[in-house]
């Protein structure tokens, strides 16, 4: 049981550090995507447009960003999982 409890929260966290590194690694290449329609050269770009093309990228960003609910599940198990094989284990040495 222990080795499912470390197996699982060694998992969640290898799982987190993956999904968001892939996140950002994707975030740059779909904000760099939003910006190259705009980018004649010799043209001045005023706020508004420059304002509209960031919201953009950040509203699909937003849409885009990985779900860390189901790797939190996965690590609250693994912890639940020790807290059970350490308390029988208690138990087996005061017995």
């Amino acid at each position: 049981m222990r080795i499912a409890g470390y197996l699982l929260l060694a998992l969640g966290l290898l799982s987190i550090s993956f999904s968001h590194y892939a996140y950002l690694h994707g975030a740059k290449l779909r904000a760099l995507a939003f910006t190259v329609p705009l980018a004649p050269e010799g043209r001045a770009y005023d706020a508004s447009e420059v304002r509209e093309v960031v919201r953009r990228a950040l509203d699909e960003m937003g849409r885009n960003m990985p779900s860390t609910p189901p790797t939190a599940v996965m690590m609250v198990a693994g912890a639940v999982l020790l807290d059970i094989a350490g308390r029988g284990k208690r138990k087996a040495q005061n017995a």
